[in-house]
């Protein structure tokens, strides 16, 4: 029989780091950033360009391809003749994130042609960023989004007064007539995520309970024991006759609430708790018969081997798939390579809830495997590797007139499997938040 080879207490670390893990990752992040934005002097003299990407170093400059940074600012003045030119460049490397405010340093984006480094901070408020801090040539300049009608704004230490003449002489692309209303994170949170995040923090609390709480019944009953109750409780040293017969006849109740596996020629029956139910039954006449205390020895003996049986088969053991776990892992690196921190914490986080999700009790275990159960991750598993494995080489012989022959091989269709099978693997991986909130429902609430 198999049993739970991780601690509670292991298993509740796990679950206060993924409670903590999952309320971080709601917090405002480097997404927000990301993006196009620019903007405008009031004058009109002088245009600013922003390429931003706060979630990893990117070949933001043009100029030089081989530099990687967070940000890179272009700024063009406006020339006698109406064009504009290349006035200066610079580079901006995120050292902190927090919330609504940036911090960079930044850098000269053509070494040789442009002057200034340094530290500066932005601060993002309904959609403007403003960059404050620094002796650079963008300091106090505030960018909008790329294509906003607010992307032609003034420097703050002026009089905020846009000049309209100036604006039409300046193809600067489509902008609309008006600018969206801004949003907060938190209000661009839908009704739907919020009923989700909260259906897995219940989810996490539950499952946090459960291994808090431990065995059902946590004491192995003795006669001093009980007699010491007995004691503490006013009633005599002794249980009477009417106990004991009330006592066996709440322990013979709670065994046959039990399924029969088991009958043997000489009368005895053989009987196991194959439902939660049943075990719920079970343990409520369990512990009238504990409160009456008897002290007769075979009943103190029967409570015990009963409570046992209750506590053994409520015990839990990962009986989840293995492979789906190792997957998760493999694909939470490929995410972190491909997309950054937050889609790989995010995958560490579904692939942590689906380990606590598959354990399961025992009773539950042995009664899928009765049934011929097996794992379904499992299955796809094989099936992907079966039409890997199954992958034909098709070759082509072709003889010519003077007697020669050629042989052409053609191995697309191993490539064809091999890309199918990446696909469904990595699609399995990404949905592991729902399996795991699936199997919590099997293994912690349905007990199917």
């Amino acid at each position: 029989m198999r049993t739970c080879k991780l601690s509670s207490g292991w298993i509740l670390c796990c679950l206060f780091f993924l409670l903590f893990s999952t309320t971080a990752l709601a917090q405002p992040n480097a997404s927000e950033w990301t993006g196009t934005w620019s903007a405008r002097s009031e004058q009109g003299d002088a245009s600013y360009t922003l390429e931003m990407n706060c979630s990893q170093t990117s070949p933001l400059n043009p100029y030089n391809e081989e530099s990687l940074c967070n940000g890179f600012i272009s700024i063009n003045a406006k020339e006698p003749n109406g064009s504009f030119s290349l006035l200066a460049t610079y580079e901006l490397t995120l050292t902190n994130l927090d919330g609504n405010t940036a911090y960079f340093n930044y850098a000269p984006g053509r070494p040789g042609m442009d002057d200034g480094e340094g530290t500066c901070k932005a601060v993002m408020d309904n959609g403007k960023l403003t960059f404050t801090g620094s002796d650079a040539m963008f300091n106090q300049v505030s960018f909008y989004r790329e294509g906003s009608s607010q992307a032609i704004t003034s420097m703050s230490n002026n009089s905020g007064a846009v000049d309209e003449s100036n604006t039409e002489s300046i193809p600067y692309g489509d902008m609309p007539s008006e600018e969206p209303e801004q949003k907060s994170w938190w209000e661009e949170i839908t009704a739907t995520g919020i009923i989700t995040t909260i259906l897995f923090l219940i989810m996490i609390v539950h499952m946090a309970y459960t291994w808090y709480k431990g065995k059902r019944f946590k004491i192995v009953y003795t006669l001093d024991m009980i007699r010491n109750e007995r004691a503490a409780a006013g009633k005599p040293s002794d249980s009477s006759e009417e106990e004991n017969a009330r006592c066996f006849e709440l322990l013979e109740n709670a065994f046959n609430t039990w399924t029969l596996t088991e009958s043997c020629e000489d009368g005895n029956e053989y009987r196991q708790p194959t439902k939660m139910k049943q075990i719920n039954e079970s343990s409520l006449k369990l512990n009238e018969a504990i409160a009456i205390l008897p002290t007769d020895e075979d009943l103190i003996g029967r409570i015990n081997d009963l409570t046992n049986v209750i506590n053994i088969n409520e015990s839990r053991a990962f009986d989840g798939s293995k492979i789906l776990v190792w997957l998760g892992v493999i694909v939470a690196v490929l995410f972190g390579f491909l997309m950054g921190a937050k889609p790989c914490i995010s995958m560490i986080i579904a692939t942590g809830l689906y380990i606590v999700a598959s354990y399961t009790p025992q009773f539950l275990i042995e009664k899928r495997a009765l049934r011929g159960g097996g794992n379904i991750h499992n299955g796809i598993f094989a099936g992907v590797v079966a039409m890997i494995a199954g992958a034909r080489t098709i070759r082509t012989v072709t003889k010519w007139s003077d007697g020669t022959k050629t042989v052409e091989d053609d191995h697309s269709e191993h490539w064809i499997a091999w890309v199918l099978g990446i696909v469904i693997l990595i699609t399995l991986a990404a949905f592991m938040i729902l399996w795991s909130f699936i199997n919590y429902l099997r293994n912690y609430v349905l007990f199917i």
